[in-house]
């Protein structure tokens, strides 16, 4: 998949150059030897039917690329839910599996977190993250071949100040995130066990006047997870956003 979804990003792109090299001079139909090749075969009678030709067959390509990238998309999307689905249903076979004795040492809420939360953040935060970096940098790597086919020096000096910028910035904000994902999952543990023992022990609160107390610690994580979440996925986007600072400047 990602294979063929960088094949299609190099193809969209490849098929831009000679468009736009036709439509700013059209000459280098009757120059260059593929061009003048399929006007002479398919019979054009003048340089702007040909253009219109390239043009229509640009938009259709497109719209093909279009079609098959949301496909792929699909694919990607079908594979992490249902990595998802197979990791909760083992985790509740496991729970299920273990002796009593095991089982009442266990928080209950851990356990629901564990099966509920922590498989949808890995597989939003880690699985599909993964295959969004397989697909783009397949993709990477197909345009830089393309590129160094036709400017390989420049290519070289371009694809190396990316990477060790990248680079640097990465290593940069590794560990800010490192120190954020422990955060939260604590926080998010708090807040599991706080609407656990408050829903189990409604009724003694209520008699004790403890209301406000299951509130407060609810409200203090999930206030720390919320700033923790925002802090991640800010950080996480640095490194492209600086690199998309660099090509543009």
């Amino acid at each position: 998949g990602s294979i063929f979804n960088g094949l299609l990003q190099v193809t969209s792109i490849a098929s831009i150059m000679p468009f736009l090299s036709v439509a700013a001079n059209p000459t280098v139909i009757h120059t260059n030897q593929y061009l003048r090749y399929i006007y002479s075969v398919l019979d054009f009678s003048n340089d702007r039917s040909f253009l219109l030709f390239l043009g229509g067959s640009l938009i259709l390509l497109i719209f093909f690329i279009n079609i098959s990238n949301a496909i792929i998309y699909w694919f990607n999307t079908r594979f992490t839910w249902a990595f998802n689905h197979a990791l909760s249903c083992r985790l509740i076979n496991h729970y299920m599996s273990l002796d009593y004795v095991s089982f009442v040492q266990r928080n209950s809420s851990e356990l629901q977190k564990n099966i509920q939360t922590e498989t949808n953040d890995i597989t939003s935060n880690i699985l599909t993250p993964i295959l969004n970096i397989l697909n783009g940098g397949m993709t990477l790597l197909l345009i830089m071949i393309l590129v160094i086919v036709v400017q390989p020096i420049v290519a070289l000096i371009i694809g190396g100040v990316f990477f060790i910028v990248y680079l640097i910035i990465y290593l940069s904000v590794r560990k800010v995130l490192e120190k954020i994902g422990r955060d939260s999952l604590e926080d998010n543990k708090i807040k599991f066990q706080t609407i656990n023992e408050a829903l189990g022990s409604f009724k003694i609160a209520k008699l004790m006047h403890k209301e406000n107390y299951f509130s407060a610690r609810y409200a203090i994580a999930s206030k720390s997870f919320t700033r923790n979440q925002a802090r991640r996925i800010t950080t996480s986007q640095i490194p492209k956003f600086a690199v998309e600072a660099i090509a543009f400047s």
